[in-house]
């Protein structure tokens, strides 16, 4: 056989691009409440809770209130994906990428959603009449890494029982609630042995995917979760209109050609937003170690 014969031989290319695994849509956009936003700031007026008081005497004058207000600030970002794709370039290659971009850039910009809810949750608000106030993240509503252990531990039965009284303490309604947590933490919940058999039955249908809630919460698996100082998981819980969203502009895309650039394809993608924490009653952390 001829030794040249490798010259004969056919390199196939299949059509169409394959776009890899990652995450395509925000998992955590209907978890949280949303509002439509003007400009680079957007204020959310509140009033607090009053208490009652007793008559004692016929004809007095009325005890006023005097009804706490409050206001939060939510801030807009601009993000964008952008890339080129030379004129030239289009020729000499066999499936045209522009489509395959800009659905791509849009990838990117709902999990930049999550991420922009995620710090919200633990990071600062503000408050104030300008919104120059700053509120942070209340530690009293954290669920701390050796509940349900002598020591620190991954996610557990216990904590979520914890996560949930912390919310019942602060008179939250029982709807609409959601709990964010990473793979490990899920496939945690089946290794915990005090899980009675019914409770068992249920985190493992959980797990599987068959069943989204248990206590009360709605789960969500996400991979965009931050570690704190320790490296310690933190898993979020919190009641839908303790987080808001604020949207100026909508995921879109755009492919056009710019003369500056020979006609070169300008693929861009872009979103402006921003989330903040309304209530710090409404929102809590689990600390879970990660052997």
């Amino acid at each position: 056989m001829s030794v040249e014969i490798t010259n004969a031989m056919v390199q196939q290319y299949k059509s169409g691009i394959e776009i890899l695994y990652q995450q395509t849509k925000s998992k955590l956009r209907d978890a949280v409440r949303l509002e439509p936003v003007d400009g680079k700031y957007a204020f959310f007026d509140q009033i607090a809770a009053v208490e009652a008081t007793t008559k004692t005497t016929r004809h007095a004058d009325l005890e006023v209130a005097n009804t706490p207000h409050k206001r939060r600030r939510v801030s807009v970002v601009d993000k964008y994906v952008a890339d080129y794709i030379d004129q030239e370039d289009l020729y000499k290659i066999l499936n045209n990428p522009t489509n395959a971009y800009a659905m791509n850039f849009a990838m990117a910009l709902n999990r930049a959603i999550d991420s922009e809810i995620i710090s919200a949750a633990l990071g600062n608000a503000y408050t104030g009449e300008k919104g120059d106030t700053i509120v942070p993240f209340d530690s009293n509503m954290t669920v701390a890494v050796d509940v349900g252990s002598t020591g620190a531990t991954g996610m557990n039965i216990d904590k979520l029982l914890a996560a949930k009284e912390l919310l019942d303490a602060n008179e939250v309604p029982d709807d609409e609630r959601y709990i964010v947590i990473a793979p490990k933490q899920l496939i945690e919940l089946l290794s915990t042995t005090e899980v009675s058999s019914a409770d068992y039955n249920t985190v493992k249908a959980l797990v599987a995917g068959d069943l989204d809630t248990f206590l009360g919460f709605k789960f969500i698996k996400s991979n965009k979760l931050s570690t704190d100082g320790n490296g310690y998981r933190e898993c979020l819980f919190w009641h839908k209109n303790a987080m808001l969203l604020g949207v100026g502009r909508e995921i879109g895309a755009s492919i056009d050609p710019i003369p500056q650039k020979g006609q070169a394809l300008l693929v861009q993608a872009w979103l402006g937003m921003g989330a903040t924490r309304m209530q710090e009653e409404g929102v809590g952390k689990i600390l879970c170690a990660e052997s």
